[in-house]
């Protein structure tokens, strides 16, 4: 049996450390047997499947964002008093949505990017 590997470190957009790992085995074909016999090829690291994780991440932003856009709403609604409602309210709704949006994206993307790489070792 010869094992072989290779790695690769990078740095993501969030300057946070990748590291990647490649294994790969070669067999004699007796060495197969006795892992075919024993059903040992089932024994493998496996990236788990995450259906719902995009639908989270949607979520995260979503909730993000209309915690921002809620904030500066409030904060324009301060302003009420000294009689500057409309001119906030159209830059609230001009650039705040926008803003509020870029802030939910972000953390949406930051959750995707921390939850996607989950590896589970699959049971024998």
């Amino acid at each position: 049996m010869k094992i072989l590997f290779r790695r690769d470190q990078y740095q993501s957009l969030t300057a946070k450390t990748i590291f990647k790992l490649y294994a790969k085995i070669e067999l004699e074909n007796d060495e197969r047997t006795i892992l075919d016999k024993y059903d040992f090829d089932r024994a493998k690291l496996i990236a788990a499947v995450q259906p719902n994780l995009v639908r989270n991440a949607f979520i995260v932003c979503l909730a993000i964002a209309s915690l921002v856009w809620m904030n500066l709403a409030w904060i324009n609604t301060g302003l009420f008093l000294v009689g500057l409602t409309i001119a906030f309210a159209f830059t609230t709704f001009l650039y705040g949505i926008p803003f509020a949006l870029m802030i939910g994206a972000f953390f949406g993307w930051l959750y995707y990017d921390r939850k996607r790489e989950t590896i589970y070792v699959n049971e024998l």
